[in-house]
């Protein structure tokens, strides 16, 4: 069971903002509640280096000091995108593994298994979403989920999926991975 992990910043000492937030949800979500700047860009820094990650950012009850601060690290309200960076295998190198490209389909082509089949390499090729978006990009590689690190595997989205793709939007431009569901 997935626990939801919140960044609250608030200057409330009384629990009432605590609460409200916990009022209702299954399971209880973990909070961290930051009320000082430093406590928030303490807590920030945590999050960019990847020792904890927010589901999301509450604000309530704050100062102009707080609210300068979040502009600053540009933090806002809401729901955070989930976008990690891996290493694959020995390679220095660090992509992102994406989730918007989930259900696409490579265009003329049936299935990623059809298209693998063609045995592509850095080429250009076209995308297509069950609803009809269109999106173009290039193809550098197939990858297996074996060439993550083992931190991958305990996350929850890992469990169904297995093949991935190393992609990128240009030739030139930076490569990420989607995976191929």
């Amino acid at each position: 069971m997935k626990i939801n992990t919140i960044l609250l910043i608030t200057l409330d000492q009384s629990g009432q903002v605590m609460a409200q937030i916990q009022s209702g949800v299954v399971p209880f979500p973990r909070i961290i509640k930051v009320s000082s700047p430093q406590a928030l860009e303490s807590a920030w820094n945590d999050e960019q280096n990847g020792e904890i990650f927010y589901d999301s950012v509450r604000s309530s009850y704050i100062n102009k000091e707080l609210a300068d601060k979040m502009k600053e690290l540009g933090i806002k309200d809401g729901t955070q995108v989930r976008v990690k960076k891996y290493r694959l295998g020995n390679q220095p190198q660090e992509y992102e593994l994406r989730e918007d490209y989930l259900d696409y389909l490579p265009v003329s082509f049936e299935s990623w298994e059809d298209f693998a089949s063609c045995r592509p390499k850095n080429v250009a090729f076209s995308i297509f979403s069950p609803n009809g978006i269109i999106k173009s990009l290039f193809f550098h590689r197939f990858i297996i989920k074996d060439a993550f690190p083992l931190s991958f595997f305990g996350e929850e989205r890992s469990e169904n999926w297995n093949r991935f793709a190393v992609v990128s939007e240009t030739e030139t431009s930076a490569k990420f991975i989607i995976p191929l569901v």
